[in-house]
């Protein structure tokens, strides 16, 4: 504005303006110690968003950040390699093409609790994952509004198939066997 005041309470004017003449030794005081103030708090934050961003990176799991509209606003490493690089600014439906999944994320975005959902990826080979779906606080229009974790249970749920074809082999095999000797012990009591 003219008086060189911004609604930050300093704009250029201030140091610029047909006013230089009449401020103090302390407004520029206050404005150094101001300035150096902020620029701390921009580095700390920097900082944050760096380490953030750095542990974000490097989940073992699969983890996508959608906003409020459900669009895809974040991913970290390992789900770019299991969903590609195309992800970002996409909706949710056109990544995970899962009901479950889709359900859980839209009833966290209207206002609901956390929730999990589980799916699978039939490109081959076939994967399993669990995935939880929580809120992310303070979210904004457009913004960051929920956290998908995705677990791969592929592992588990192979080891749970080997132990029933196990199982269900097994008790085939000894009821064969089983059947010869019922058969042997009645023909001699007979």
């Amino acid at each position: 504005d003219e008086s060189g005041v911004s609604s930050y309470g300093w704009g250029i004017g201030m140091l610029t303006g047909p006013t230089m003449a009449a401020r103090s030794p302390r407004d520029f005081e206050t404005l150094a110690r101001t300035t150096g103030l902020l620029r701390d708090r921009l580095r700390r934050v920097e900082a944050e968003l760096a380490g953030s961003n750095y542990l974000l990176a490097r989940l073992p799991e699969p983890v996508l950040i959608v906003n409020s509209r459900r669009c895809v606003a974040l991913i970290n490493t390992a789900a770019r390699e299991l969903f590609g690089e195309d992800v970002l600014c996409r909706d949710l439906a056109a990544v995970l093409r899962d009901k479950d999944v889709l359900r859980a994320t839209e009833a966290v975005l209207g206002g609901g609790a956390g929730r999990m959902a589980e799916f699978q990826i039939s490109v081959p080979p076939m994967r399993h994952f669990r995935t939880r779906v929580e809120p992310l606080p303070g979210h904004s229009e457009g913004g960051f509004a929920a956290l998908l974790t995705m677990t791969d249970l592929t592992d588990l749920k192979r080891v749970e198939q080997m132990r029933a074809d196990f199982v269900a082999n097994a008790s085939h095999e000894l009821r064969t066997p089983l059947s010869t000797l019922l058969g042997f012990i009645e023909t001699l009591q007979e």
